[in-house]
């Protein structure tokens, strides 16, 4: 179809297959004939999306995983969800997220998923990829841990001594997003523990 008072004319060819090349040829034609011809063009469908970019871990909590990643559209196939997998002892096996939420765009090119229904002090193999309308992309791996299980206990020292009585203190860090909540103390009798 030809636009108006132009020598610019347009058409849409529908149906075909993304991330394909197609050969494309034009001949236009008027009250006198046809015209040759033109020389062949190839032009290429919209790509599925590439392996996300990025990808970490920002946020590790005992039962779950906050997971970020960068992932551009492709030209003309806007990217419209994204999947997170886990390596299981057998497969791979769909993440389950907190919520029941799916990975969200934050902005632009930035998504980000809370990855639920995890086992503390565990390490996991994770995948994410992009899909879109031309197909789902490559995958893009990580291995990150849950928080882990707190450390020992170090520098244990007594601070004050009584006859009846001992002070002690002693250094431990917290793990990442698992706060040290309380600790015991065990006292060894004559025999044993």
């Amino acid at each position: 179809r030809r636009a108006a008072n132009s020598s610019l004319w347009r058409a849409t060819v529908c149906n075909l297959s993304p991330n394909a090349i197609w050969t494309i040829r034009v001949c236009a034609e008027n009250s006198v004939g046809h015209s040759p011809w033109s020389d062949v063009q190839e032009f290429k469908t919209s790509e599925s999306p590439k392996a996300p970019q990025s990808l970490q871990c920002v946020r590790r909590l005992p039962d779950m995983l906050v997971l970020r990643w960068c992932l551009a559209d492709p030209e003309g196939a806007e990217i419209t969800a994204c999947d997170v997998q886990i390596c299981g002892s057998l497969s791979w096996a769909n993440a389950v997220f907190e919520g029941g939420a799916s990975p969200t765009r934050t902005e632009g090119k930035h998504w980000q998923a809370t990855v639920a229904s995890l086992v503390g002090d565990t390490a996991y193999n994770i995948r994410v990829r992009g899909c879109s309308a031309a197909g789902e992309g490559e995958w893009s791996p990580l291995t990150c841990r849950t928080s882990d299980r707190p450390p020992e206990a170090a520098e244990i020292q007594c601070v004050e001594r009584r006859a009846t009585s001992l002070r002690v203190e002693w250094q431990l860090p917290d793990p990442e997003g698992a706060e040290v909540q309380s600790c015991e103390l065990w006292l060894a009798g004559t025999v044993s523990w």
